[in-house]
């Protein structure tokens, strides 16, 4: 039963950035309901946490971890749901219209997922920002790939359009990024993909990682440090994180979605440089996974801090 405060279910409570987010709205005031997969998840264990729920594995039992969390959203009368991986948004996503009406789901609409879950449209997208990109191709089969295997050097980056599946029947597929040192090689390694997803085909742009994370609400970034003032003012936008590689261009991604890395010979951007290219890449997506707080206006979403990252 409520007791007056808003009530937030949060899912994957075995993740460091599950509880950051059920600390930050447990210290607002908000009654919280961690959800995880096992009894030990880390999450379980914060003093803002008042129920504890367990769901079926995500990347088995999809359909039946909705329907516990579409159970315990009823039970709980739950304001606001937040799913904080792609384990479970994907799933969520797909059956959003059956939380209509009951609560609030903290993801973009299919649009806007399609366009950070889809590696080939966040690329495209890239490049209408001026971002820069490595030369890639698409391909759906293994006779596309040998085709295209002359326009690079090796080794080339195999990365399938979409790094997660869903199918109602067998889960969550988790496909990962594969690189091929030959002809013979790229044939091999691309077989594994055809029939279940296409891939792009990159230049491999060696280099070391810089991020930027953002976190923003339709448009506004959120943040308590003003080193990403001058970027924000010179490009607003919603939550991505992009990454620049020395010497490589830029890679870009939402939480748990697609990413882009930049061609070589490109000299890194700066600390200010990264974040413009952080906040004009995000804008051109859209990103709004927080919905609006009911008898709130816009923009007035309790922020929630990000877990920190380790390096």
């Amino acid at each position: 039963m409520k007791d007056g405060r808003p009530v937030v279910l949060v899912t994957d409570a075995d993740r460091g950035s599950a509880l950051a987010i059920m600390r930050s709205l447990g210290r607002r005031g908000w009654r919280v309901i961690a959800a995880g997969e096992q009894e030990g998840c880390l999450g379980f264990r914060s003093r803002y946490v008042t129920e504890r729920l367990i769901y079926p594995a995500p990347w088995h039992a999809p359909a039946e971890r909705v329907a516990t969390l579409l159970e315990a959203a009823r039970s709980y009368d739950v304001d606001l749901l937040i799913p904080v991986t792609d384990d479970v948004l994907l799933p969520l996503a797909a059956a959003r219209e059956r939380f209509a009406g009951m609560c609030q789901v903290a993801m973009p609409d299919d649009a806007q997922l399609t366009a950070v879950a889809d590696k080939w449209q966040t690329l495209s997208l890239a490049r209408e920002l001026s971002v820069p990109v490595p030369l890639s191709h698409l391909a759906g089969t293994v006779a596309e790939a040998h085709a295209l295997a002359a326009e690079f050097s090796w080794p080339v980056v195999i990365k399938p359009q979409r790094s997660r599946l869903l199918d109602a029947a067998s889960g969550v597929d988790v496909l990962e990024v594969a690189y091929a040192v030959s002809p013979t090689d790229l044939v091999r390694v691309m077989s594994r993909f055809e029939g279940r997803c296409a891939v792009l085909l990159q230049e491999y742009c060696p280099g070391e990682g810089h991020g930027v994370e953002l976190l923003a609400y339709q448009g506004h970034p959120h943040h308590r440090r003003g080193q990403f003032a001058a970027a924000e003012r010179a490009a607003r936008s919603d939550a991505l994180r992009v990454r620049a590689a020395a010497g490589s261009g830029v890679e870009m991604d939402g939480p748990d979605h697609g990413r882009i890395q930049g061609g070589a010979g490109r000299p890194a951007p700066d600390g200010d440089q990264r974040a413009h290219l952080g906040i004009a890449a995000a804008g051109g997506v859209q990103w709004d996974g927080f919905p609006r707080s009911p008898g709130r206006p816009a923009g007035e979403w309790p922020a929630v801090a990000p877990a920190p990252r380790a390096g």
